[in-house]
């Protein structure tokens, strides 16, 4: 109880008989404060009877105060604290109605004035400043009274990121560092980059990126070169890649993931089907490869998942169309095929402009079905399929050699014909098939073809007599052939053959018949025989007129005897 009293003693002491509040002014006041105990109880007895004693010894006519009396003092809430924190100055006893003045630290960083109530009384509130790590000390003076206390500024950073995934880039900032000084930036116990300060203390976007590490909580410590350091747990996330992300069935994709659980099995799964395993490293790395099983077109998912902590992609899978062979003939069976289809869509196909059979996508957006090539022309042409929705195309070549000459067999050259003309040839083999082109004319060059016959699909051609196309002639007259495969494909001319028409007396003879031949020939016999007597008997006759014109002369001679010139004469005399 005693303790209690001298727990909080206050003397004024002056050389005049003044009154406590003018000894105030004066500023002749001591305050001190104990902790009640005995001991305490003790020390305040001593120090109270030895102030006492001086102050009558100074001011023999000085007075006791009636009552303890608060002297000027401040409070500083709190007393530490980052840059941007809101510190509170509480002043009691101060001058009343006074304006105070406040400084943060020896080079004024802050200055303000606030007004005390009637009790001398006043709160004050500022915002830390940019301002280096360090103890600054606050005065509070109002030109009568000061006050001080300390406030410590602590180390801060700033950044949005207190998570991501393994490559992420993570920027940092920090203020209440020391001034101008080198600082470290560590992920967990590695040191991944640095900066430095300003002379505030504060450095600005510092970057890095997140290292390979396992799935949970690190450790991000900043730390500069006087040993200020601030940390602050990171939260490393699982991280799945699918590449690449548009793809079709069949196609292969890699699946890769950082941040996982570190040695641990993985499943992986295309929507619900798990199709792969694969184990991460020490640092919750996988990386492996899958192929795209069948489906429909769009969107699907790929997980990974450890049973505990699953992870998803997506894959877009787009519509593909193959056919069984690129290139071949007209007429050849070609299946055509697909994947990544609308489900239960009914398929159009087209060759080109010709509409083909279609087919309907099955429940895992395949189809497949048949057709034979039909005929076009040799190159390119574009087999197209849709659903309504996706549309492809491929292309398929049509061969382009074109097929060989063909050999003619009738009629062999120098033929004569009177009636019908049969042309016969060799018949040629292509894959796309062939038909034949004729040609005849009555000049070696084809100038103005008589006949020029084609799309014949057998290996002859006849021209009926009743045609009169060819008239009969001395001349001979030209053929030719050759072969177009049903990719258009010309092959050459065939050697040109020759053939006559037309009645000579050996083309009579040889359509005789056997009989009438043997009769003619006994009519030409008969003929001759009386040929050969008529000649003999005249020759005969000429002999015996011979013999008689010297006896007939003299005869003559006189009967002609006026006209000498129109007298005959035997055959010595002429």
């Amino acid at each position: 109880m005693v303790g209690a009293l001298f727990k909080n003693i206050n003397i004024c002491c002056d050389n005049k008989k003044d009154s406590i509040l003018s000894c105030r002014e004066r500023r002749h006041t001591f305050s001190r404060r104990f902790n009640p105990g005995l001991p305490v109880f003790i020390i305040s007895i001593l120090i109270s009877t030895i102030m006492i004693a001086t102050c009558f010894l100074i001011a023999p006519n000085a007075v006791f105060a009636d009552e303890p009396e608060e002297l000027p003092r401040i409070e500083i809430t709190p007393g530490e604290g980052i840059v941007g924190t809101t510190v509170y100055i509480r002043i009691f006893n101060y001058t009343p109605e006074n304006v105070v003045f406040i400084k943060f630290g020896t080079k004024v960083i802050t200055t303000l004035t606030e007004e005390t109530d009637v009790n001398g009384f006043a709160v004050v509130s500022f915002d830390l400043d940019l301002t280096p790590a360090g103890q600054f000390p606050i005065y509070v003076e109002d030109g009568v009274y000061e006050d001080f206390g300390y406030f410590n500024v602590l180390p801060s950073i700033d950044t949005s990121q207190i998570g991501g995934a393994v490559g992420d880039i993570v920027t940092i900032s920090g203020n209440g560092f020391s001034a101008e000084k080198p600082i470290s930036i560590h992920f967990d116990s590695t040191k991944i980059t640095t900066s430095d300060t300003d002379e505030l203390g504060s450095f600005a976007n510092a970057k890095f990126s997140v290292p390979a590490t396992p799935l949970g909580k690190h450790i991000i410590k900043v730390q500069d070169s006087e040993g200020y350091t601030v940390s602050y747990d990171f939260n490393v996330m699982q991280k799945m890649i699918v590449e690449p992300y548009s793809v079709c069935v069949n196609n292969e994709v890699n699946i890769s993931g950082v941040g996982f659980p570190a040695s641990t099995n993985l499943v992986v799964f295309f929507e619900d089907e798990d199709i792969a395993a694969v184990t991460t490293d020490a640092y919750g790395v996988f990386s492996t490869n899958i192929v795209i099983p069948p489906c429909g077109d769009g969107i699907h998912t790929v997980k990974v998942s450890d049973g505990i902590n699953p992870a998803f992609g997506d894959v877009v899978v787009n519509p593909s169309v193959y056919i069984n062979e690129s290139s071949g003939y007209i007429g050849m069976q070609l299946i055509i095929s697909g994947n990544g289809f609308r489900v239960g869509n009914n398929l159009i196909a087209n060759y080109d402009e010709e509409r083909l059979n279609g087919t309907t996508v099955d429940n895992i957006g395949s189809f497949s079905f048949a057709f034979n090539v039909p005929r076009s022309v040799s190159g390119s042409h574009t087999i197209t399929v849709t659903d309504g929705i996706n549309t492809k195309s491929v292309i398929f070549e049509v061969e382009s050699t074109p097929p060989l000459a063909p050999n003619l067999e009738l009629p062999a050259d120098g033929t004569r014909f009177t009636d019908d003309i049969r042309f016969q040839w060799e018949a040629v083999t292509d894959p796309s098939g062939v038909f034949y082109v004729i040609e005849v004319a009555d000049d070696a060059r084809f100038t103005k073809p008589l006949i020029s016959q084609g799309n014949i699909q057998q290996t002859s051609f006849d021209v009926a007599d009743d045609q009169k196309i060819m008239p009969g002639r001395s001349e001979p007259y030209f053929w030719r052939v050759r072969a177009i495969d049903y990719a258009s494909n010309q092959g050459n001319w065939s050697v040109v053959g020759t053939f006559y028409k037309g009645y000579t007396v050996g083309s009579i003879m040889s359509d005789m018949p056997g009989w009438t031949k043997f009769v003619l020939i006994a009519l030409g016999l008969i003929l001759f025989i009386f040929l050969i007597m008529f000649i003999w008997k005249s020759v005969r006759r000429v002999s015996e007129v011979e013999y008689s014109e010297d006896d007939s002369y003299a005869e003559l001679e006189s009967e002609y005897d006026d006209d000498w010139d129109e007298m005959p004469k035997p055959s010595k005399y002429k």
